[in-house]
């Protein structure tokens, strides 16, 4: 029963924000069916009948949606160039707009440590990860992933007064310890959504763009590293409002050269906050590897979290998008629960 009252509660939640049913393009029915929701301390959700049915004409609304936009990220993505033909500039706000500090919570592994004894680096700070790649240095199997980008609608769902942002992360790590975190963070006031870069070796936060809180937002990460290298030094990052049109995109030079490892979607909030439900999620999550080519996101995916005392991180994964093979982007959904 507790089951069947969690996913019926994440359906209403994603028929308001729109998204859920973008996540098995290319999908079968029965794929669609045989997904599942992890919630902490719970095993896996599985949709019953009635529920598949639903999610599946939800899913054909968003497909619908999702065809009247083209897929130009993927020739950013791959550095074909920097600004879309046709974009708008984006116009930064008139008015002196707030400019939050969230901690990002750097994530570090202790040698002596097992997953499950890390702590956050931010103390304080709750968050799910939906890991791709080789995040530790035993992950032998997973690949070395770097650019990435996504799109989102539910920007609406996020707590206001930025008490809760949704991060996409691309990390330079040792195998034990991040020694680089580039980001791109969101975060909601009102109406408006904030989204903020993040350059760890440049200080932390750098820029803020400003766009309706209920657009859909293109956001990604372009480490500009070479062909076969995992190595950079400057990382191209966008943030479109594909609702207007509106573009900003930004190289950064760093300060040393870094290397690809793994990237993440991050929901984070402080967990003194009490959570919302809604659903956050992120749709046509696509990374690519040191040759600049697509992965089969489910063998590079690893779910980790910091967990709260007083509510669960829940989550969802679904693939589609077939190329060669390969199941090459995910729709990605995280939420808060009180316990």
């Amino acid at each position: 029963m507790k089951a069947k009252r969690i996913l019926a509660i994440g359906i209403v939640a994603l028929l308001v924000c729109g998204v859920w049913s973008a996540t098995a393009q290319n999908q079968s029915e029965g794929m669609v069916a045989s997904t599942s929701l992890s919630a902490v301390g719970e095993k896996n959700y599985t949709y019953g009948e009635n529920d598949s049915k639903n999610i599946t004409k939800l899913r054909q609304q968003i497909e619908a949606q999702m065809e009247k936009l083209d897929d130009i990220e993927l020739d950013l993505i791959k550095g074909k160039y920097d600004r879309p033909p046709g974009v708008k500039d984006y116009e930064p706000p008139m008015v002196p707009m707030p400019k939050p500090t969230p901690p990002t919570g750097l994530m570090k592994i202790s040698p002596s440590s097992t997953p499950a004894e890390v702590e956050p680096a931010s103390p304080g700070i709750a968050a799910g990860y939906q890991i791709f790649g080789r995040w530790k240095w035993w992950n032998w199997g997973k690949s070395y992933l770097g650019r990435v980008w996504a799109r989102t609608s539910s920007l609406q769902n996020l707590k206001d007064h930025a008490k809760e942002w949704f991060v996409m992360h691309q990390y330079e790590s040792n195998g034990w310890w991040v020694t680089a975190e580039n980001a791109i963070v969101l975060m909601r006031e009102g109406n408006t959504a904030i989204c903020a870069t993040y350059i760890s070796s440049l200080g932390g936060y750098q820029d803020y763009i400003y766009y309706p809180a209920n657009h859909v937002i293109s956001i990604g990460i372009r480490p500009e590293h070479s062909y076969g290298s995992r190595e950079y030094n400057k990382i191209y990052m966008w943030i479109w409002d594909r609702t207007d049109n509106k573009f900003w995109g930004k190289t950064y030079n760093l300060p040393r050269t870094e290397k690809i490892t793994y990237v993440d979607a991050a929901l984070e909030c402080d967990e003194n906050e009490p959570p919302n439900s809604l659903w956050k999620i992120f749709y046509k999550f696509t990374p690519t590897n040191e040759y600049i080519e697509f992965v089969n996101l489910p063998d590079e995916f690893t779910w980790f979290e910091y967990t709260s005392p007083v509510f669960n991180n829940e989550h969802f994964e679904v693939y589609y998008d077939s190329y060669g093979g390969k199941k090459i982007s995910a729709t990605l959904g995280q939420r808060k629960t009180p316990k």
